[in-house]
């Protein structure tokens, strides 16, 4: 394997894997430093058990001493460019916000990681040229290969206070009396549109510096966040007291405009769509739940109305 590619270590990462989403950054002075004037591209990649990965093309190492017995790898007149795979939480974070462009959301048509990266890897490790086959060519390559030549449609929605409606239920999300040992909320979905009762139902949207969400409780103040504990498939949806709760992305969110006017909004932990059961309480409120699998679709209970209240 290639000693100066990572990719012999994180391949394991993509087996039996797909592709939810990815996002195309931009980087400038913070990838490189100010001296750099072209931007630097790459993918973010998130799976569709919420492993997330930067994987990029890097530049021949143009201004280290030439090796005798490796001539083309360094020095002023190598061509060997190298793909690596950035799979630190922390690096892609600090990553993301830094970066000076970060495209929408887009879901792609070929979604296998394992087939996909091992392309991405094999096809264009040990290759470059600065016109035609650089950073910018590696991502355009591999868009191209994922048979993404378009954007799924996405809409920034604008920080404020809302009602969400579940498209099959009609009725609120809100942030229930109960709670768990820990004094987690229970989430729900009230049957009845106009239910109104002390801010449970209204939620304060925050979008954060990485293109996520985070979804306030009126009430609570706390955000809403995706648990560990499942019914064996289906994750429950909780409301933490702490408004600044954070823990592995469980309480952030990436929220889609779909065609039918409505939205998803998709837990960045677990990858997969925030919805309304079929299961009620006493009172006939729905539990909330979030599907770990990213393509769910089931007859609207998966979306949801944004009525913006200011």
């Amino acid at each position: 394997m290639d000693d100066l590619s990572n990719y012999d270590e994180v391949c394991h990462e993509f087996q039996g894997r797909k592709i939810s989403f990815y996002r195309i950054l931009k980087e400038g002075e913070n990838y490189r430093g100010p001296q750099f004037r072209s931007m630097h591209h790459s993918l973010y990649i998130i799976l569709d058990n919420g492993v997330e990965c930067i994987v990029e093309r890097n530049n021949p190492e143009f201004d280290k001493k030439l090796k005798f017995f490796k001539p083309t790898r360094s020095g002023p007149l190598s061509h060997y460019g190298y793909i690596s795979f950035e799979v630190s939480p922390q690096t892609i974070a600090k990553r993301l916000v830094a970066a000076d462009e970060r495209s929408g959301y887009i879901r792609p048509k070929k979604d296998d990681a394992s087939e996909m990266m091992a392309w991405a890897f094999h096809e264009h490790q040990g290759r470059y040229r600065l016109l035609e086959d650089n950073c910018q060519d590696f991502v355009r390559k591999v868009q191209n290969e994922l048979g993404c030549n378009y954007t799924h449609s996405t809409s920034e929605v604008p920080s404020g206070e809302y009602k969400l409606r579940n498209a099959k239920w009609q009725g609120p999300l809100f942030g229930g009396d109960g709670t768990d040992a820990c004094g987690d909320h229970w989430a729900w979905i009230e049957p009845n549109a106009d239910y109104e009762n002390n801010g449970k139902e209204r939620w304060h949207i925050e979008r954060q510096e990485d293109g996520t969400y985070k979804l306030r409780n009126g009430k609570r103040k706390g955000p809403l966040f995706c648990g560990d504990g499942h019914d064996g498939t289906d994750h429950w949806a909780w409301v933490e007291p702490n408004p600044e709760y954070e823990n592995q992305g469980k309480e952030r969110w990436r929220i889609e405009l779909q065609e039918d006017g409505t939205y998803k909004l998709f837990n960045v932990k677990w990858g997969g769509p925030l919805f309304c059961g079929d299961g009620t309480d006493a009172s006939g409120d729905h539990w909330a739940w979030v599907e770990p699998t990213p393509k769910y679709e089931n007859k609207g209970k998966e979306r949801w109305h944004l009525q913006r209240l200011n």
